[in-house]
């Protein structure tokens, strides 16, 4: 062989290599950045869906807490008719369109003597008449859903829903 051919040869093949290598190290990189823009683009998603979504909850979460102590409180000093813990929950309820539902729930005789008027003890009442006497009991907020677990279980559970016009109203059958 050629001294220029040998030469040739011992520089063509360093430098392919080296191009090999460049290449490689150039696709890496490439491959890393795309990494590391998707991660950041999934970084934006999440802190603009997420955390607004976590700050609802806590509001939320808030919002139910400080209900319960003011009821623990109120039953502490012996304030216990339903009917205003009823419409405390509703304000609740009402300031709280955000909410999509609230509910109130007691066991029979839980803070007084209701147990007369609890739905199993009215078996074969109409509805109306069953809420009737929900409302003449606890007040004109109190409303009575015949399909929920709760109630057909026999404890007293009133629950309302905003609707898409901000308007409260009782979970209907």
């Amino acid at each position: 062989m050629r001294l220029r051919t040998k030469l040739l040869s011992l520089t063509i093949v360093p430098l392919v290599l080296l191009l090999g290598l460049i290449l490689l190290i150039s696709q890496m990189t490439q491959r890393i950045s795309a990494m590391e823009k998707a991660v950041a683009q999934a970084e934006v998603i999440l802190m603009r869906e997420a955390v607004p979504f976590f700050n609802l909850l806590n509001r939320n979460y808030s919002i139910a807490v400080q209900l319960a102590e003011t009821i623990s409180i109120l039953k502490n000093h012996g304030r216990t008719e339903r009917g205003p813990l009823i419409s405390l929950v509703r304000a609740v309820q009402k300031d709280n369109p955000e909410l999509f539902g609230s509910w109130l729930m007691f066991d029979p005789d839980a803070l007084d003597d209701d147990a007369d008027f609890m739905p199993e003890k009215l078996e074969g009442a109409s509805v109306e008449t069953v809420r009737a006497r929900m409302r003449e009991l606890y007040g004109p907020d109190a409303d009575f859903s015949p399909n929920d677990v709760a109630t057909l279980e026999g404890s007293f559970c009133t629950y309302w829903i905003t609707d898409e016009q901000k308007r409260i109203g009782p979970v209907t059958a």
